[in-house]
C-alpha cells in the first residue's frame, strides 16, 4: 500500500507532482495569511507608539539586508538569493541622540511582478504603503541598474508610495563598471529627497546614511520647553533616557528642561507643556 504522499494506485508521476505542487501552494498561501496577519498587529502597535517606520525597497539582491544589518547591527540574513526576504523584518535604529526609527526590510521587486506573486507578496508589499519613509537601495554595479530604478519606481507609484520622502542608496559603488551612475548623484535634492553614494560592504558611506536617516529620526521628534515641579523630578530621568536635552538648570519654582523628544514618548510631558 502507499504511505502518506506517495503514488496511489494508477497515479502517474505528472498527477503526483501536480498533488504535492498544490498542497505547497495551499501550504504557502496559509503562511503569507499568517504573516499578514502578524505584521498588520505589529504596524498597530509601532502605530500606537508613534514610532516612524522607513521601508527598504530596491531591485532584489541589491543589498537591502546588509545594509539593514550594518545600521541596526541586525542579523537578518544576507543572501544572494531571490525573493530572500518574505516575511518583512523590522529592526529599530537608534540615533546616538536615543530616538528611534523603525526599519522594515521587503521583498526585492522584480520586473513585470505577475499578479499571482503580487497576491502572494501582499504582506510585505504592505509595509512600503504604510510606511513614513522610502529608502531605496540600487545595486548601481549591474549593467541594468537604470532599468532596474525604473521598475522599482513603477511599483511604488502602483502602491501610492512614490510621493513619500525618500533616501536613495546606490549601493556598491566600489564595484561600479564605470562613472555614468554619479549622474544620479545630481537629481533634485531637498528634504524629502535625498541620494546617496555607498558600498555596504566597504562600508563607504554609510556613515551619511545613518546622519540621514537620524534628520529622519528627528522629524518624528517634538520640541519642548518646560519647567517640571521638584516633587516630579522623576519626569527629568525619564526625558533624559529617551529624549535630546538641550538644557537643564535649577531653578526656586522647579527644574527648567528643553530638548526634543519622540513623539511616542512624550506624553508624561502634556501636563507641563
Amino acid at each position: 500500500g502507499g504511505g502518506i504522499g506517495t503514488r496511489g494506485p494508477g497515479e502517474t508521476q505528472l498527477e503526483t507532482d501536480r498533488r504535492h505542487i498544490l498542497r505547497r501552494i495551499s501550504l504557502l498561501k496559509r503562511e503569507m495569511e499568517r504573516i499578514s496577519t502578524r505584521r498588520a498587529r505589529t504596524r498597530e502597535q509601532r502605530s500606537s507608539r508613534e514610532i516612524a517606520t522607513v521601508a527598504v525597497v530596491g531591485y532584489t539582491n541589491s543589498g537591502k539586508s546588509t545594509i539593514v544589518n550594518l545600521l541596526c547591527d541586525a542579523e537578518i540574513e544576507a543572501e544572494d538569493r531571490l525573493f530572500m526576504t518574505l516575511d518583512p523584518t523590522a529592526r529599530r535604529l537608534v540615533t546616538e541622540h536615543g530616538l528611534s526609527l523603525i526599519l522594515v526590510d521587503t521583498v526585492g521587486f522584480i520586473r513585470d511582478l505577475p499578479r499571482h506573486l503580487l497576491d502572494a507578496f501582499a504582506a510585505t508589499l504592505e509595509e512600503v504603503s504604510e510606511a513614513d519613509y522610502i529608502m531605496q537601495i540600487t545595486d548601481i554595479s549591474d549593467p541594468d541598474y537604470e532599468q532596474q530604478i525604473k521598475i522599482v519606481e513603477q511599483q511604488l507609484v502602483k502602491l501610492g508610495s512614490a510621493a513619500k520622502p525618500r533616501l536613495h542608496i546606490l549601493n556598491k559603488t566600489d564595484q561600479a563598471l564605470d562613472d555614468k551612475w554619479k549622474v544620479l548623484l545630481h537629481q533634485k535634492q531637498d528634504g524629502d529627497q535625498n541620494t546617496i553614494a555607498a558600498s555596504a560592504i566597504e562600508g563607504d558611506g554609510m556613515e551619511d546614511v545613518r546622519e540621514a536617516l537620524c534628520r529622519l529620526a528627528e522629524r518624528n521628534a517634538v520640541e519642548f520647553s518646560l519647567v517640571i515641579p521638584y516633587e516630579d523630578a522623576g519626569l527629568v530621568n525619564y526625558i533624559q533616557e529617551r529624549g535630546v536635552v538641550d538644557k537643564l538648570s535649577y531653578a526656586e519654582e522647579g527644574i527648567f528642561m528643553s530638548g526634543r523628544i519622540p513623539v511616542s514618548m512624550s506624553g508624561p510631558l502634556k501636563l507641563y507643556l
